[in-house]
């Protein structure tokens, strides 16, 4: 009889920590999802057509947010751009994220060719190549030296 109570005892564990898992993996989809986006405010004055900055957002965000950025520190907080720079068919955007505990500047360029935008964030492999064709008029050089040193 004893050792029927300890199996029954043991199942009864068992069952209770695979609820809790199961919760557990629900309650986190659940907020990852919540979390799977950035809210961009434009104040910054520019040319941009509002079809521009949707198309900017979207490629800027599809970037921060595939898993290959790795943690999303932006994902679920809101971006405000604050300056816009543009020079023939680049812009140099930049703004403030109200990341917490710190909010901080967030700054990338971006690249109007073939009919799409395309987006470089500093730290990118390829964001150091992209930010030497900037013209220097939009970006001198010591800018570029800042992100590239």
């Amino acid at each position: 009889m004893t050792k029927r109570r300890i199996a029954i005892a043991m199942i009864g564990c068992s069952l209770i920590l695979i609820l809790g898992s199961l919760v557990y993996l629900l309650i986190s989809m659940q907020n990852t999802q919540k979390q799977s986006t950035i809210s961009v405010v434009w104040q910054a004055s520019s040319t941009l057509t509002q079809q521009d900055k949707q198309q900017i957002e979207s490629v800027w965000q599809s970037k921060l947010l595939s898993p290959a950025a790795g943690p999303h520190t932006l994902a679920g907080h809101t971006l405000t751009i604050t300056e816009v720079h543009q020079q023939d068919n680049w812009a140099y955007i930049s703004g403030i994220a109200n990341a917490k505990p710190f909010p901080g500047p967030v700054s990338f360029i971006a690249h109007y060719q073939q009919g799409a935008w395309k987006v470089w964030i500093p730290g990118e492999p390829d964001f150091c190549n992209q930010i030497n064709q900037v013209p220097n008029s939009l970006l001198d050089q010591t800018d570029k030296q800042y992100y590239c040193q």
